[in-house]
């Protein structure tokens, strides 16, 4: 089989879940004999937009010489950027010289939507998978710039939500350019995306003037820009039933599978952690969050749900690993900064906490930290917007508490741990219950319910609905 990818590209330029995932896959199909390939916006460029073939050691890379703009999750200000018609040729001529079987699609963005119609025309079978929600929402996460919960995004609402937001015209050119993806570790650059992170956090000084308004057709268009690529797609795969639900409301219209992602480097069978005799002040409960410092990933609601706990038990400690903590640490000497860490320390992080806590206010796609985390024997919280909570609920409903509780919920699901039989049942649980996923057998699953191009329950789906066979 031949299968082309599209994402933002490889890392360690583009890091994150939904790079690393489309890697190992790519890696799981190359071992099975697979042709595997790869495009990605690349840089801006004098001339037309083009696509040029990259050097790689297992794969084909094509990166495309001036795509659209990647919004990442920064949020945009100037939308009429980013659904440019293309009226070239370098897509028509791409397809044309090669035949591909399925094309998997991590990320649309920077691609124009010419390339997918192209496709589309080619007959390819076109698979999307649900990262994020970008289709939708152009912050990709559906919290708006109060951080609060938006799910009716609309013209005037997402204009409102990206005053101050984006990258500029310069800053885009920058930020996709092969000087970027050698500078992106230095000292100068973090120091610049850390000025970009204060300016953010201004948005609600800023008034809605008539010169924003004017932008609301702009991103009604983008909106409309974003659904069309997405009706290209055979078949929506979505890492969660709460990825599907959040997209079924959007566009009911699709073909819908719900196969749960995995990751490499797991254990091939769950590792048992060490019970406990006690909790006490030398041995307290280690509580972890691994994330980073984006609202969305609740660790305000975390630090205010420890704040009750210790109102009785003061026998506790909490470990920040993925950024830099350093104001939380200065809050109480129980709370530890870790900053970041290397993929090669996972096993000892989870050995050094005794529960995870994932108390994501966004409905996270997916969350392979809790995937991470029980593979090593270690127990799990996680709030009911996190989609991998479907792992953490064939352990016990008990590790899953309603975020709209907040650090009430959450602070009741800790207090469970406080319990030593509690505790160690829940690790009992974990390794007579839980089962690895591997990366084999989830692209078997893809294979069966995703890039195949009929089976029965598609066919049956798209008659149900009057739905014209694309393939």
């Amino acid at each position: 089989m031949n299968i082309l990818h599209v994402s933002m590209g490889l890392p360690p330029f583009r890091t994150g879940g939904l790079n690393q995932y489309c890697l190992d896959l790519m890696l799981e199909q190359y071992k099975q004999g697979e042709t595997v390939e790869l495009i990605f916006p690349g840089c801006f460029s004098f001339g037309k937009t083009r696509i040029k073939k990259k050097k790689h050691q297992l794969f084909k890379l094509y990166e495309i010489i001036n795509p659209l703009p990647l919004a990442l999750s920064c949020g945009i200000n100037e939308p009429r950027r980013y659904y440019v018609n293309y009226k070239g040729d370098c897509y028509e001529k791409f397809f044309q010289d090669k035949h591909f079987d399925v094309i998997h699609v991590h990320s649309f963005m920077g691609i124009h939507l010419e390339f997918f119609k192209t496709a589309k025309q080619q007959n390819i079978r076109m698979i999307f998978t649900t990262h994020d929600y970008y289709p939708f929402c152009i912050r990709c996460n559906f919290i708006n710039s109060k951080n609060q919960l938006c799910l009716e995004p609309s013209p005037q609402g997402c204009c409102q939500c990206n005053i101050n937001m984006g990258f500029s015209k310069s800053q885009e050119i920058l930020m996709q350019s092969h000087v970027y993806k050698t500078l992106k570790a230095t000292e100068f650059i973090k120091k610049f995306r850390n000025k970009e992170k204060e300016k953010k956090l201004k948005v609600d000084k800023i008034s809605y003037g008539e010169e924003h308004k004017k932008k609301e057709k702009e991103y009604g268009k983008l909106l409309s820009y974003n659904l069309e690529i997405l009706k290209q797609f055979d078949c929506i795969h979505c890492n969660s039933e709460i990825s599907k639900k959040i997209y079924q409301k959007f566009y009911p219209q699709a073909f819908f599978q719900v196969v749960t992602i995995t990751k490499s480097n797991l254990p091939n069978k769950v590792i048992s952690k060490t019970k406990k005799n006690i909790i006490s002040e030398k041995m307290p409960l280690r509580m972890g969050f691994v994330g980073t410092l984006n609202p969305i990933k609740g660790l305000e609601v975390l630090i205010h749900a420890i704040k009750i706990l210790d109102r009785e038990k003061t026998d506790w400690q909490l470990h920040l690993y993925g950024d830099d903590y350093y104001f939380y640490e200065r809050l109480d000497n129980r709370i530890k900064n870790h900053g970041r860490f290397l993929q090669k320390d996972i096993q000892k992080i989870y050995n050094e906490i005794d529960v995870l806590i994932m108390p994501s206010i966004w409905y996270e796609t997916f969350g392979l930290v809790v995937l991470e985390a029980l593979s090593y024997g270690t127990p799990v919280i996680v709030s009911d917007r996190v989609g991998s909570s479907i792992l953490a609920k064939k352990i016990s409903e008990a590790l899953i508490y309603r975020e709209s509780e907040k650090e009430n919920g959450l602070y009741r699901a800790i207090d469970n741990f406080m319990n030593i039989d509690f505790y160690n049942n829940i690790l009992d649980e974990i390794s007579s219950n839980f089962k690895i996923k591997t990366l084999n057998e989830h692209y078997n699953e893809l294979i069966d319910l995703c890039y195949e191009r009929e089976n029965n329950e598609t066919v049956e789906y798209r008659q149900k609905n009057n739905w014209k066979n694309k393939t």
